[in-house]
């Protein structure tokens, strides 16, 4: 491939090697993601893999309801926050919808969103 690099106009060589310096950059933040697990208090389990992607400590998940563009009524926000009213952490659901919570057990609710 290197041969047929040297055949493409300079900007296009240019282009693809500040493409390839920031997938390289994007790769290594994401390694150093996920083998500083004991950094990070939130991940993400891709189900079909099993494999676990730890983000940076404290970030908030997004979950799409649907392909509406409204954010404020498509989406809810997901985060670990530190409470002072409970002197812990909780996790905080911000969304535009009414949430439903149905306790199951001791350890496990079901929250039904509302439209």
């Amino acid at each position: 491939m290197e041969g047929k690099m040297e055949e493409l106009p300079k900007w296009a060589q240019r282009h693809i090697e500040a493409l390839k310096k920031a997938v390289s950059s994007l790769t290594n933040d994401l390694n150093a993601m996920s083998s500083n697990d004991h950094l990070s208090n939130t991940s993400v389990e891709v189900g079909s893999i099993g494999q676990v992607i730890n983000l940076p400590k404290d970030s908030d998940v997004r979950f799409k309801l649907s392909n509406v563009d409204d954010k404020f009524h498509s989406e809810i926000l997901c985060g670990i926050k530190y409470s002072p009213q409970f002197s812990n952490n909780i996790l905080r659901i911000n969304g535009g919808h009414t949430f439903l919570v149905y306790p199951r057990a001791s350890n496990s609710i079901d929250i039904v969103f509302a439209e």
